[in-house]
């Protein structure tokens, strides 16, 4: 067993604590991913290692840089108030929820919006021919959002 900072690896990598740094979040990615019996590769990122040591939260330093990989199960999950829904929309500006007009229900439901035609797959036949429905990317754009919608 090898101890990466106050990170130990192997077998002792249970008994770690949730990083809380970007350092801990380092020597806990080279505690994951060092020695013989290791599954994890090497370069491991800080949000991968707060998440699988069960640090994901509203606190969490890396959703705080603005760096979380799923930052919409933040707001669905956690984010709850009006101040926080403010953080979210200025660490995530690109995400669905900090968009002027809440997007609709389809839009959050990838199973209502995935192409009923193609099957989600955006191929209409064996030769390749793409969907003509969902224009081959398997996704249907809704009407009920879409800027480029007539009805919207």
């Amino acid at each position: 067993m090898k101890k990466f900072g106050k990170m130990l690896s192997g077998k002792g990598t249970i008994f770690n604590d949730t990083p809380s740094s970007e350092e801990e979040a380092r020597d806990y990615a080279n505690a994951l991913s060092s020695g013989a019996d290791s599954n994890y590769p090497v370069g491991l990122s800080e949000c991968f290692c707060v998440g699988i040591s069960g640090g994901c939260g509203l606190d969490c330093f890396v959703y705080l840089k603005g760096e979380c990989h799923e930052p919409e199960e933040f707001y669905e999950n956690k984010v709850k108030t009006p101040e926080d829904r403010e953080l979210f929309k200025e660490l995530y500006p690109d995400s669905i929820y900090s968009k002027e007009k809440e997007p609709c229900k389809c839009c959050l439901d990838s199973k209502l919006m995935e192409c009923t035609y193609c099957d989600g797959t955006g191929i209409m036949d064996y030769n390749g021919t793409p969907c003509s429905k969902c224009d081959g990317q398997g996704m249907l754009v809704c009407s009920n959002c879409s800027e480029d919608s007539e009805d919207a």
